[in-house]
Protein backbone atom coordinates (compact mmCIF):
# COMPACT_ATOMS: atom_id res chain seq x y z
CA UNK A 1 0.00 0.00 0.00
CA UNK A 2 1.75 3.15 -1.14
CA UNK A 3 1.34 6.11 1.19
CA UNK A 4 1.36 9.57 -0.38
CA UNK A 5 2.14 12.56 1.83
CA UNK A 6 3.44 15.24 -0.55
CA UNK A 7 1.47 18.42 -1.22
CA UNK A 8 -0.91 18.05 -4.20
CA UNK A 9 -0.70 14.23 -4.10
CA UNK A 10 -4.12 12.74 -4.74
CA UNK A 11 -5.96 9.44 -4.74
CA UNK A 12 -9.16 8.70 -6.62
CA UNK A 13 -11.57 5.82 -6.66
CA UNK A 14 -15.15 4.76 -7.17
CA UNK A 15 -15.36 4.58 -3.38
CA UNK A 16 -13.05 6.27 -0.86
CA UNK A 17 -12.81 5.56 2.88
CA UNK A 18 -11.17 7.91 5.35
CA UNK A 19 -11.09 9.59 8.72
CA UNK A 20 -10.15 12.92 10.25
CA UNK A 21 -10.23 14.32 13.75
CA UNK A 22 -12.40 17.29 12.73
CA UNK A 23 -15.78 16.84 10.99
CA UNK A 24 -15.93 17.36 7.23
CA UNK A 25 -16.83 20.84 6.03
CA UNK A 26 -19.11 20.94 2.98
CA UNK A 27 -18.07 23.78 0.65
CA UNK A 28 -20.88 23.09 -1.85
CA UNK A 29 -20.92 22.57 -5.59
CA UNK A 30 -17.81 23.93 -7.35
CA UNK A 31 -16.41 23.81 -10.86
CA UNK A 32 -13.12 21.89 -10.58
CA UNK A 33 -10.99 20.66 -13.50
CA UNK A 34 -13.93 21.25 -15.88
CA UNK A 35 -16.27 19.11 -13.77
CA UNK A 36 -19.04 20.01 -11.35
CA UNK A 37 -17.93 18.49 -8.04
CA UNK A 38 -18.96 18.78 -4.43
CA UNK A 39 -16.02 20.04 -2.39
CA UNK A 40 -15.39 19.01 1.20
CA UNK A 41 -12.52 19.94 3.49
CA UNK A 42 -11.08 17.41 5.92
CA UNK A 43 -8.67 18.64 8.59
CA UNK A 44 -6.54 17.45 11.49
CA UNK A 45 -4.85 14.07 10.98
CA UNK A 46 -6.52 13.10 7.71
CA UNK A 47 -6.08 9.60 6.33
CA UNK A 48 -7.91 8.32 3.24
CA UNK A 49 -7.60 5.28 1.00
CA UNK A 50 -9.10 3.94 -2.22
CA UNK A 51 -11.70 1.31 -1.42
CA UNK A 52 -13.02 0.51 -4.95
CA UNK A 53 -11.32 0.97 -8.31
CA UNK A 54 -12.46 3.70 -10.63
CA UNK A 55 -14.58 2.50 -13.53
CA UNK A 56 -12.73 2.45 -16.83
CA UNK A 57 -15.26 4.73 -18.54
CA UNK A 58 -15.11 7.37 -15.81
CA UNK A 59 -13.47 10.72 -16.48
CA UNK A 60 -10.94 11.43 -13.73
CA UNK A 61 -11.47 14.34 -11.34
CA UNK A 62 -7.73 14.62 -10.60
CA UNK A 63 -5.67 13.87 -13.74
CA UNK A 64 -2.52 12.89 -11.77
CA UNK A 65 -4.21 10.90 -9.00
CA UNK A 66 -3.24 7.43 -7.80
CA UNK A 67 -5.94 4.86 -8.55
CA UNK A 68 -4.98 1.47 -7.07
CA UNK A 69 -6.91 -0.16 -4.23
CA UNK A 70 -5.08 0.58 -1.00
CA UNK A 71 -3.40 3.76 -2.26
CA UNK A 72 -3.47 6.11 0.69
CA UNK A 73 -2.94 9.78 1.57
CA UNK A 74 -1.98 10.99 5.02
CA UNK A 75 -1.92 14.70 5.73
CA UNK A 76 -2.98 17.53 8.00
CA UNK A 77 -5.60 18.98 5.60
CA UNK A 78 -7.16 17.63 2.39
CA UNK A 79 -9.66 18.70 -0.24
CA UNK A 80 -12.22 16.09 -1.22
CA UNK A 81 -14.00 16.37 -4.57
CA UNK A 82 -16.92 14.05 -5.21
CA UNK A 83 -19.38 13.79 -8.08
CA UNK A 84 -22.22 13.23 -5.59
CA UNK A 85 -23.11 15.10 -2.40
CA UNK A 86 -23.90 11.87 -0.55
CA UNK A 87 -21.52 10.32 1.93
CA UNK A 88 -21.81 8.53 5.24
CA UNK A 89 -20.12 9.79 8.37
CA UNK A 90 -19.94 8.74 12.00
CA UNK A 91 -17.95 9.75 15.05
CA UNK A 92 -16.06 6.98 16.85
CA UNK A 93 -13.46 6.94 19.59
CA UNK A 94 -9.96 6.89 18.07
CA UNK A 95 -8.20 6.76 21.43
CA UNK A 96 -9.06 7.17 25.08
CA UNK A 97 -9.08 10.96 24.80
CA UNK A 98 -9.81 11.69 21.12
CA UNK A 99 -12.59 11.01 18.67
CA UNK A 100 -12.38 10.63 14.90
CA UNK A 101 -14.86 11.30 12.15
CA UNK A 102 -15.04 8.29 9.84
CA UNK A 103 -16.40 8.90 6.34
CA UNK A 104 -17.11 6.90 3.22
CA UNK A 105 -17.86 8.39 -0.19
CA UNK A 106 -19.64 5.68 -2.24
CA UNK A 107 -19.36 7.55 -5.58
CA UNK A 108 -16.38 8.70 -7.62
CA UNK A 109 -14.24 10.80 -5.29
CA UNK A 110 -10.74 12.31 -5.24
CA UNK A 111 -8.82 13.29 -2.11
CA UNK A 112 -5.94 15.76 -2.56
CA UNK A 113 -3.32 16.77 0.03
CA UNK A 114 -3.50 20.48 0.81
CA UNK A 115 -1.26 20.68 3.89
CA UNK A 116 1.19 17.80 4.44
CA UNK A 117 1.83 16.21 7.80
CA UNK A 118 5.53 16.93 8.39
CA UNK A 119 6.14 14.32 11.10
CA UNK A 120 4.84 11.52 8.90
CA UNK A 121 6.85 12.75 5.90
CA UNK A 122 10.04 12.70 7.98
CA UNK A 123 9.31 9.21 9.32
CA UNK A 124 8.72 7.83 5.81
CA UNK A 125 11.93 9.49 4.58
CA UNK A 126 13.93 7.87 7.40
CA UNK A 127 12.37 4.46 6.75
CA UNK A 128 13.53 4.30 3.12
Amino acid sequence: MPVHTEINSAIEGQSVLGHSRDPLINRGLKRYNNKDCYRFVAAFDVKAKVKDLLREIAMRIEPESFLDIGDEVICEKAFIHSLKNKYSSEIKPASATHKATLWIFPHQTAVKVSIPHEEIRRAIAKRT
